[in-house]
């Protein structure tokens, strides 16, 4: 009695898409780790017969081989369901060429079964709606070659992984859509042990899925050249989850050159949850490297320069670095520590296109980098380092860098217009803020000429800077161990007026030390100010041996008095500020003699509040005051 062939439906339904097929598949069990000239779907010339389309997996020789059962699938216009009868190391004949499922094909090997290829030929092309799972793929041109759509890669489970080494080219490459690799050991072995593969990923297809937001869908990507290249032009691309350029439990480096190359536009690196979190470490140059044309990608929430738990030290060279011809990128949330470089470093080349700009830095921990937490160095333009000018976003904590903070440095091209604003600074080698002398549009570092605490919770500093419409940030001051001091803690904003004065009302900052930057129109920050004492300075002070000012009555409804005795003549500016330091009236502005001056204050609409005048002559400030109106 002759057996019947075993056919099959299948529903496939993995992370990211749902493929289902309602082909038949083929099933064969195969029996034998041959691929020799007789290892291919056989039809005996004798028999009435078409054995090679009955449905039953066998070569000449009576075999089951991987080849056969695929070729056998393909001549029935069915999809293959491969399992096999042992372990297997199966070997490819030069002369049979890659192995190439038809579609709707799931081959399990269970991971014991190994598939070597030959330097010039790939192992094995899939196209489409294909599940490759548990085998070993060692010694090809390629892995995989996947040139079609929603194919998975691996699994969830344990004995889903795929492994893939010494592949001259690369372990697999991605070209067609909506692709999912997942659970895979890339480079490495599933004992850490393994050869190399020149890219451990590919990427050239859209929609691309590396890993998930589990452990099991982990994928190991070290040792390889690069871990994962993303080349593609449009699309999306997400990378979550797995450990790129570490052993298995991310605490020893297995050094990628690069951890992920970066051309293309619209990948995001890691996510907003832990769960989705790389940790990318250990890798001897960068860690992330975004390169030419790369527009609009997202680094999120990742371990950069340490392991999964946050508690071991395994270093990039650089961080993150956001290379020339680079736009647009958000890097947030992450923890990038301790690399033997940068942890992040901006790079741009004095020629169009070659600019590395609009990058968005905030909310990251960038601290313990051996040169410096930021690097911002050649033609790099509008970049955001923490809050803009017109918005707040969360601050960066840059702290325990080796040479500086953010650090702006002119070589091949002169760094400009970098908004620098609202992060906390604390314990850089050098400088929190270092700019070269061009750089920045050489902005210089304001003068902060008094603090006053007026009680009711509010204080103001007063000082200069020569650019119009300017903004300056306060922030309480910390000296670093070389004895300069660097901005920990932001405090408050304000406006250079035409005088070239401001006026910053702030929270009191209960320190001992302020400093503050100067941020000019263009988004241009400056370095930290020397630290000025943050001393309770006193208003309407009768014993000032120079001037004496005094508004009255205060409080008062709607019209108030401001009297300035002027104990010796020059030029005096007198003006009245809202809270936010937006000027409301110049009462005086004026050459005065000396003696008794008043000055008439009606708000008119302006409405109840708090309001501050500030008295200045010759250019220096003077005093600065409180006004409290009712209605």
């Amino acid at each position: 009695m002759k057996l019947q062939p075993v056919f099959r439906f299948s529903l496939m339904v993995y992370i990211g898409l749902c493929v289902t097929s309602l082909d038949a598949q083929m099933t064969s069990v195969v029996n034998s780790n041959a691929d020799d000239e007789f290892a291919h779907a056989f039809d005996k010339t004798l028999t009435p017969e078409d054995e090679a389309s009955d449905g039953f997996c066998a070569d000449s020789l009576g075999r089951c081989t991987l080849r056969a059962a695929l070729e056998e699938a393909s001549i029935l216009g069915l999809g293959a369901y491969v399992t096999f009868a042992g372990d297997y190391s199966i070997f490819i004949d030069a002369n049979n060429g890659s192995f190439g499922p038809p579609e709707n094909s799931r081959i399990h090997g269970h991971g014991g079964v190994l598939l070597g290829g030959q330097a010039d030929q790939d192992i094995m092309v899939i196209e489409n709606n294909c599940m490759i799972q548990g085998l070993e793929f060692h010694n090809g041109l390629n892995g995989i070659t996947v040139g079609g759509n929603n194919n998975l890669i691996g699994g969830s489970n344990p004995n889903d992984a795929n492994v893939f080494t010494a592949c001259y080219q690369f372990g697999i490459g991605l070209f067609g859509q909506n692709n999912v690799v997942k659970g895979n050991y890339i480079g490495i072995d599933r004992d850490n042990t393994g050869l190399s593969n020149l890219i451990g990923i590919e990427i050239f297809g859209e929609n691309s899925i590396i890993g998930g937001t589990t452990p099991g869908e982990r994928n190991y990507i070290s040792g390889n050249d690069i871990g994962i290249a993303v080349y593609t032009t449009g699309g999306t691309t997400f990378i979550t989850g797995n450990y790129i350029g570490t052993d298995t439990s991310s605490t020893q480096a297995i050094p990628n050159r690069v951890g992920i190359d970066c051309i293309g536009p619209n990948t995001t690196i890691g996510g907003i949850t832990t769960q989705e979190r790389n940790v990318i470490s250990g890798n001897t140059e960068e860690g992330v490297l975004i390169g030419i044309q790369a527009t609009d990608n997202a680094i999120l929430g990742n371990h950069i320069g340490l392991d999964i738990s946050g508690l071991e030290v395994v270093p990039n060279r650089d961080g993150i670095v956001l290379g020339p011809g680079s736009l647009n990128t958000l890097v947030e949330g992450n923890q990038i520590v301790s690399n033997t470089q940068f942890g992040i470093f901006i790079n741009g080349l004095p020629f169009p296109g070659g600019e590395s700009q609009h990058h968005k830095v905030r909310g990251n921990t960038i601290e313990l980098n051996g040169v410096g937490g930021i690097g911002i160095q050649g033609n790099c333009v509008r970049n955001i380092i923490g809050s803009s000018l017109t918005q707040d976003f969360p601050p960066n904590m840059i702290q325990f860098n080796g040479l500086a903070g953010v650090a702006n440095i002119e070589l091949l091209g002169t760094p400009s217009e970098n908004t620098i604003r609202k992060n906390s600074f604390r314990d850089n080698g050098i400088e929190g803020i270092d700019n070269c002398a061009n750089c920045q549009d050489a902005i210089v570092v304001p003068v902060i000429t008094s603090y006053t605490d007026l009680g009711l919770g509010v204080a103001t500093i007063a000082g200069t800077h020569p650019t119009h419409s300017s903004v300056i940030d306060v922030y309480t001051g910390e000296k670093n161990t070389s004895g300069i001091y660097e901005g920990k803690q932001w405090i408050g904003s304000g406006v250079v007026n035409a005088s070239g004065m401001f006026l910053v009302n702030a929270d009191p900052c209960d320190c001992d030390t302020i400093v503050a930057t100067a941020t000019n129109p263009g988004g241009s920050t400056s370095q930290f100010s020397p630290g000025f004492p943050a001393l309770i300075t006193a208003v309407d002070d009768p014993s000032s041996p120079d001037n004496f000012i005094l508004a009255y009555p205060n409080p008062f409804v709607n019209t108030t008095t401001i009297q300035v005795d002027i104990m010796k003549a020059g030029e005096v500016i007198l003006q009245v500020f809202d809270v936010m330091g937006h000027v409301i009236q110049t009462l005086c502005q004026e050459h005065l003699n000396q003696g008794t001056h008043y000055f008439p204050l009606s708000l008119g609409d302006a409405g109840a509040g708090i309001y501050f005048y500030q008295l200045s002559m010759d250019g220096r400030l003077i005093t600065t005051g409180k006004l409290i109106s009712f209605k």
